[in-house]
Order: structure tokens, then sequence, then C-alpha cells
């Protein structure tokens, strides 16, 4: 029996009316991009998604987002970022980031992560929390990526727990 039947939600229409969605929502002043989301079943390295410029297709896998269901909107959010800016790189996330959330704070249902190294790369096959410490301000917070920057004063945090 395949186990993405339970998963009947997780269906290339509904991501697609999902994407189409999230970006008016979130990026009003922007036309939508020309896009369609398909699913793929099996990410090869565990990617939840991944994008095909040239060919102006989003594959959203299966089998991350039934781990981490509560992922899918940032994840088209994320992959519509590809598109806006027709790059494979996440050079211009950082004000893209930032655009989304200052929209995210109008916005009721909660779709962005607190840090920019959440919203660029994917949670971990066993998400991992790390705590970081900030060496300017002493701010603390928690993440699951390796590194982050403190969003109070711009320096890089540093590691003092979770390994």
């Amino acid at each position: 029996m395949n186990r993405y039947i339970f998963y009947s939600w997780f269906t290339s229409e509904f991501l697609q009316q999902e994407f189409a969605r999230l970006f008016e929502l979130f990026v009003p002043h922007e036309e939508v991009p020309d896009v369609r989301i398909v699913v793929g079943d099996e990410s090869p390295n565990g990617e939840s998604a991944h994008a095909l410029l040239d060919l102006g297709i989003v594959v959203m896998y299966a089998d991350y987002h039934i781990r981490r269901p509560e992922e899918y909107k940032m994840t088209l959010l994320h992959e519509a970022g590809h598109f806006l800016f027709d790059s494979e790189s996440h050079d211009d996330f950082s004000g893209y980031f930032s655009l989304l959330k200052r929209r995210q704070k109008f916005i009721k249902e909660n779709v962005l992560p607190n840090h920019l190294e959440d919203f660029v790369y994917c949670s971990k096959s066993q998400k991992v929390e790390y705590t970081f410490a900030c060496s300017g301000c002493g701010d603390r917070t928690v993440s699951t990526c390796d590194g982050i920057t403190c969003a109070a004063c711009d320096r890089n945090m540093l590691l003092v727990g979770g390994l």
C-alpha cells in the first residue's frame, strides 16, 4: 500500500492553489510567477522541494512534507522566491525574507520561521535544536540551523547548546 495515500491533501492541484494564494497574500505588489507545482514521491537529498527555473516547475517532495506538514506553506513561498529573482541561489533571499516577515505581522496564519536560515535551508531529517547566544547584545535563541545571525544586532550568534 502506498504510504502517501493518507495524505490525499498533498496534491499538485491543492499546492498550485496554495502557491497562488500565499504569493498574493505575502507579495501583493508582484505578479504571481507562472509556475506549475508537481508532487514528487521522494527527495533525492532530503530536500523539501526543488525549483526547475528553465521549465517553470516546482517539485514538492511528499516524503519531506509528510514528516513536516506544517512547512509546506513556507516551502511554497521559498520556491516562489527563486522564480521572483530568476535565480537558483539564495543571494536575494535576505531582502525577500525581510519583506515576508513584515507582511507576516498583518497576516493571521503563521507561515514563516523566526530566522532567515530556517527559511533558506530545509529542516534536517532528524530535527536537532541548537541554542545560540549573541556576543553583542546577549540575546538567546533556539534554531534548527547550524549557525544564525542575531535578529537584534545582526552579528553571528555563538553556539552554546544542542551538540
